[in-house]
């Protein structure tokens, strides 16, 4: 009885934090899917999952910062690619220099819609 009651704890707290078996690659995997398809939303709530499951996890955040890019949300883009720079392994370096770019990019559109909102 006590292994049974031992058996079932166990899976009990794999479940609650492994994500019900998934792991944080597995949600980047499902969020890159739901992208690709258009389902932006699903997409964003996947990668949520990756972070919490993996709060480092760089590329979850370049999935995220992609999102909110094509959403018009410019400053949560450049905070989450800022993030992505900051959790980013070397071999992610063509990412980074992508990053970086859309930083400066989302920079200067961030600053003209400022600029022409006072006019």
């Amino acid at each position: 009885m006590k292994r049974i009651f031992l058996v079932m704890w166990v899976l009990i707290i794999c479940l609650v934090f492994n994500g019900c078996g998934k792991n944080a690659k597995e949600h980047e995997t499902q969020g890159r899917k739901l992208y690709k398809r258009g389902q932006y939303s699903r997409a964003l709530a996947e990668y949520d999952k990756a972070i919490t499951i993996n709060p480092y996890s760089a590329s979850a955040y370049f999935g995220k910062a992609t999102i909110y890019e094509l959403k018009g949300n410019i400053e949560e883009a450049i905070n989450t690619y800022k993030t992505f720079i900051q959790y980013a392994l070397p071999e992610e370096g063509p990412d980074i220099v992508k990053a970086s770019e859309k930083i400066k990019e989302l920079s200067r559109i961030k600053e003209q819609q400022e600029t022409e909102q006072f006019k």
